[in-house]
C-alpha cells in the first residue's frame, strides 16, 4: 500500500428508499421537528433495540454527552 491508497473502513448501506426519505426531510424545510420526525422518535423510543422510553438526540455528540451524564448518576446512585 503507497501513501495514495485509500483504507475503506466501512461501506455505505444507503439504498433508494434511505435516499428517498432523506431527500424528503431535506425538500420539507424541517430537520428536527414535525409529524415525520415526532414518528421517527416514538418508532424508535419503542422500538427492542431502545426499549420502551428510548431518548433520541439530534447528533452524536449530544448523544455522548446525556451518555456520561447518565453514567455518572448511575455512579452517585450506586450503593456503596
Amino acid at each position: 500500500m503507497n501513501a495514495t491508497t485509500a483504507l475503506r473502513v466501512a461501506q455505505g448501506l444507503v439504498g433508494s428508499q434511505e435516499s428517498m426519505a432523506a431527500d424528503r426531510r431535506l425538500r420539507s424545510g424541517g430537520m428536527a421537528e414535525g409529524p415525520a420526525v415526532a414518528a421517527f422518535e416514538h418508532e424508535s423510543a419503542e422500538s427492542p433495540v431502545c426499549g420502551r422510553g428510548g431518548v433520541d438526540t439530534i447528533t452524536g455528540t449530544a448523544a455522548s454527552h446525556l451518555l456520561v451524564h447518565t453514567l455518572v448518576l448511575a455512579i452517585l446512585a450506586a450503593p456503596d
